[in-house]
């Protein structure tokens, strides 16, 4: 496992101990940090590039909401 799969495997692994211990906001927000990066890395992965953006969405043009 390189460092990125462990960084998204440590969020996963912390949002499930928060869960477990009934703290849901903060357990919700390391599942979102797991798949925002999840995300990332099959962006870079499919399209061999870096996306180093708070808007993945946008600048892919994966918004179906956009005109």
């Amino acid at each position: 496992m390189n460092y990125k799969e462990w960084i998204e495997q440590e969020d996963l692994d912390t949002a499930k101990v928060l869960l477990t211990n009934g703290k849901c906001y903060a357990s919700a927000f390391h599942s979102q940090q797991a798949v925002d990066k999840s995300s990332k890395s099959l962006v870079i992965y499919l399209w061999k590039r870096s996306c180093k953006t708070h808007l993945l969405i946008e600048k892919e043009g994966l918004n179906p909401f956009s005109c």
